[in-house]
């Protein structure tokens, strides 16, 4: 017997999914959706890994995904360049930001130069300031589910 108070986390998955796939296949059939992309500054495995989820799930509802790994030697200025020329390029339908960043880099900076609209993560202080006023059009997840 099966307890009811219980969530099937994998069909609540698989829900939102092909929910999100249908939403992009009808947004696909109008106009081109342009691509996600990943930004890892320097290497590291643990982050590797959840990126590897993330192109799995993007993969699954049809949206294209780039992963991209800059040298973690990079200047906080060529950081923000790169940044903002994601923001101008209308083929870049989103950007994430993956944590952690290198010491040298300042995280609150970095985010700010990630329009909200093209903030997947919602750690531009905009994005944050909608959330905290419940604005949640445009929330990510992660973020949106910790403001009651």
């Amino acid at each position: 017997m099966m307890d009811n108070r219980l969530l099937d986390g994998r069909a609540v998955r698989d829900r939102i999914l092909e929910s999100v796939a249908a939403r992009v296949r009808a947004g696909a059939a109008k106009h081109s959706l342009g691509r996600l992309v990943s930004i890892s500054i320097g290497e590291h495995k643990e982050v590797a890994v959840y990126v590897r989820g993330q192109a799995r799930a993007a993969k699954k509802v049809g949206i294209a995904f780039e992963e991209q790994t800059w040298p973690s030697a990079l200047t906080q200025d060529d950081a923000k360049t790169r940044l903002r020329a994601m923001n101008d390029d209308p083929t870049v339908l989103g950007v994430i930001l993956q944590r952690p960043i290198p010491k040298h880099l300042h995280g609150r900076s970095l985010a700010s130069a990630i329009h909200p609209l093209k903030d997947i993560e919602g750690m531009n202080p905009a994005s944050i300031g909608d959330i905290v006023y419940n604005d949640l059009a445009l929330a990510p997840c992660t973020a949106a589910a910790s403001v009651p």
